[in-house]
Order: C-alpha cells, then structure tokens, then sequence
C-alpha cells in the first residue's frame, strides 16, 4: 500500500501527514505516546476503500507543539482546523486512547461534521479509570507543579527504560517489553515533552464529558480490551451507557494498547457497511 506523506501548515503549526486509499474519508487521531506511523494501520485496508488519513498531534511525532493553551478542547479544534485545511467532509474519526477523548470532544462540539465515530480504549469520564495508576500521575504533577528544583529529576526518572518498561508492565501486564509494540512505546515516552504529557494526564483524571455525550447522535462504536488494565471494563460499559445507541465491543483478550485485531477489525467493517 503506497503512503502519501507530506507536511501541512496548520494555524500556523508544522504538522506531519500521511494519507493512503481511495474511498470516503477515514481520519485516525493516535494516542499518547506514539505519533502517526503507517505500520499501525496498515491492517485497516480491511475494512473498505477510504481514503484514510493520519497525522501527529501537536507535540507528537514530528508537528510542532500546539500554540497557547495546552488541552484536549484545544487539541479538539486543531482536528476541526485539520479537517478544515484539508478539505476533509464528514469523515469518520477513529480515535485510539488520547486520541479517543480528542475525537469524542470533537464529536461533542462539532457533531455535524462528522458521519461516525470510532473510540479504541477512550473514556468519557475519570470516575472509572484505574485507581492505582490516576493516583500516581496526580502524585507525580503534584510535586512536578510545586516543586520547581525536581523538575529536572523527574524528567530523567520518567525518560528511564526501566521505570518505563516498569509502567508498561502495569497497563501491558501480557505484552513482553522486548515486542515492537512496547519498544515503539518505549521509544516514543522518551521524545515526547513531560510538560506536554502531565498537563494533558492532569485534565484526563478529573474528566467528565458523560451529560455532554449523552447528545450525540451520530453513529458510534466502541472498541474496549477485556484486559485494559487503564481503561478497566467498567470504564468501558459507563461510556457506552452513556453514549446511546451506540454500538459496544469487549475485544475480550486484548488490552490497552492491542485492541484492534481481526475480531474488532471485522466489527469495525461492518460498523463502516451500516454507515454508508
């Protein structure tokens, strides 16, 4: 499959895109940490002609970081000014993780842009979110807001292979950290800036868009790893109750991070056929 790949100025902003397929159009929105690498999603040929498209976040990968203020509603409007530059209308969006939330404030804000959604391991509330895991990010911001001359030493701490290879090991408990998946994770934790990272962590531990998607009527699945160990089932099942109509799938040996597979593949396809 032959990739189109290029750089587009948006608001100002360099941001890297890849484009690839013929078809109605198909926009992914990746999660923290990875950026955009077609290797990801490659295995979606599979699912219909679309002409798909996928770029890296402000501050991912290989586009520069987002101007002024630092958060997912504003991550959410650089997807409509994407949309918008690349003369992209009514896709459907794909969300995976962080990238999920991004797409599901989009889908709140801008529901007429959109002719479905596709939310791989996202949330639409902290309520449900692993316990142990929220109560480490909001120690480590805590002492990274208040204490100015650690700052220093937290960024190497959280830049180590080994404490991360150590937190893989608490979300990926079944993925080995020798595998290309956690080695690409690995890798990306390391460029990606912690300042970037704990501001967008601080506001995904208090969040709670679950009113607010309960008016979404355009089509929506859910895709959720029966062993996430970040995204916890009961996680899973509120957004759904919450989002109604929606179309909900336990892809029940996957975890946060491998959740598309052939199993949630073929569930995306036939998403897709209902849609159009």
């Amino acid at each position: 499959m032959e990739f189109q790949e290029q750089f587009v100025l948006i608001n100002g902003i360099r941001t890297h895109v890849y484009q690839f397929g013929q078809g109605k159009p198909l926009v992914f929105v990746h999660g923290w940490p990875r950026p955009a690498k077609p290797a990801y999603f490659s295995a979606w040929h599979s699912v219909g002609h679309y002409r798909f498209y996928l770029f890296d976040l402000p501050g991912f990968g290989q586009s520069q970081k987002l101007r002024g203020e630092v958060s997912l509603s504003a991550y959410a409007e650089f997807l409509d000014s994407f949309l918008e530059k690349l003369k992209i209308e009514k896709p459907i969006v794909a969300g995976f993780s962080l990238g999920g939330i991004i797409a599901l404030r989009y889908a709140i804000g801008h529901p007429e842009n959109l002719s479905g959604l596709i939310l791989c391991a996202a949330t639409n509330t902290s309520q449900k979110l692993n316990f142990w895991i929220v109560s480490s990010v909001r120690a480590t911001i805590a002492v990274y807001q208040k204490i100015a001359f650690l700052r220093t030493l937290i960024n190497r701490m959280v830049r180590s292979p080994k404490l991360i290879k150590a937190l893989w090991k608490m979300v990926e408990p079944k993925v080995e950290t020798n595998l290309p998946a956690a080695q690409n994770t690995i890798q990306a934790i390391q460029k990606v800036s912690l300042d970037l990272s704990l501001k967008l962590f601080q506001e995904i531990i208090t969040m709670d868009v679950r009113n607010e998607s309960r008016q979404i009527k355009i089509p929506v699945l859910l895709l959720s790893g029966g062993k996430d160990n970040l995204i916890p089932l009961k996680a899973a099942y509120e957004t759904a109750r919450t989002i109604p109509g929606s179309d909900f799938l336990v892809v029940k040996k996957a975890g946060h991070t491998n959740v598309i597979n052939e199993e949630s593949l073929g569930r995306i396809k036939k998403f897709l056929e209902k849609i159009n």
